[in-house]
């Protein structure tokens, strides 16, 4: 399959420019099977455009292309999760630690805490913080 994208091409499916950051928006349908709402960042302003930069638009047509494969029945999809180095990444690691100190004190999760609504820890905060530095200043 061609990923390939040029400037100018029809609109990506999900894509969306919501308060001056790229994101991937899944609907409502998409979401039981693992694809999750993601923040990409700033787009290039072209002229007085904002547009998504390539890598955002290629990494939403894997998305999309994963999606049509799960939609069609041809597959189950990988869970996209989020990059490597980000925010989300980091999120979702604490969780996934915290949730092994759960079970390593035999205590069960409210269902709040499995789904990560609930305030992070202390531990956590100095876990994910490391994550906000990547910003000049």
């Amino acid at each position: 399959m061609n990923l390939e994208l040029e400037m100018g091409q029809d609109k990506i499916r999900h894509l969306v420019l919501m308060r001056n950051l790229w994101r991937y928006r899944p609907s409502q349908i998409m979401t039981p099977h693992d694809f999750k709402f993601i923040t990409f960042g700033p787009g290039m302003l072209v002229g007085n455009q904002n547009l998504p930069p390539p890598e955002y638009q290629r990494r939403a047509i894997e998305l999309n292309a994963d999606w049509d494969t799960v939609r069609k029945g041809h597959a189950k999809a990988a869970k996209p999760g989020y990059a490597a180095g980000t925010a989300g990444a980091a999120y979702q690691r604490v969780i996934k630690i915290r949730t092994g100190e759960f079970a390593k004190q035999g205590l069960k999760q409210t269902k709040d805490q499995q789904t990560g609504l609930l305030p992070v820890c202390e531990q956590s905060v100095r876990l994910i913080r490391p994550s906000f530095r990547t910003r000049p200043g």
